[in-house]
């Protein structure tokens, strides 16, 4: 696989179209884990913010925005905030 922008020269007329092809493999590879995720995760558990945020694959901030935007529903239980197994595997489908 060519990582993009290396080992190209700007005049090379391959190179935008092999950059191109780089990044739509990557983008594969990501919606394929995330549909890996639903064997790993269990519906009726709860997960933390920072577990959530690992299983979806990105950070813990970057979940709370999703949530303050209405695009995840983050559950609290006294202080402890947490996402349900249910609520990880939505968004994961809703995003592929």
């Amino acid at each position: 696989m060519i990582p993009p922008l290396h080992g190209f020269y700007f005049h090379d007329p391959r190179a935008e179209i092999e950059n191109r092809l780089y990044l739509l493999e990557r983008s594969v590879r990501e919606i394929e884990s995330r549909l890996e995720l639903s064997e790993e995760i269990n519906p009726k558990r709860r997960y933390s913010l920072k577990e959530g945020a690992s299983l979806l694959g990105f950070s813990e901030r970057t979940l709370k925005r999703r949530a303050e935007t209405g695009q995840l529903h983050i559950m609290k239980d006294g202080k402890m905030s947490f996402m349900t197994g249910v609520e990880i595997l939505r968004y994961a489908r809703e995003t592929e």
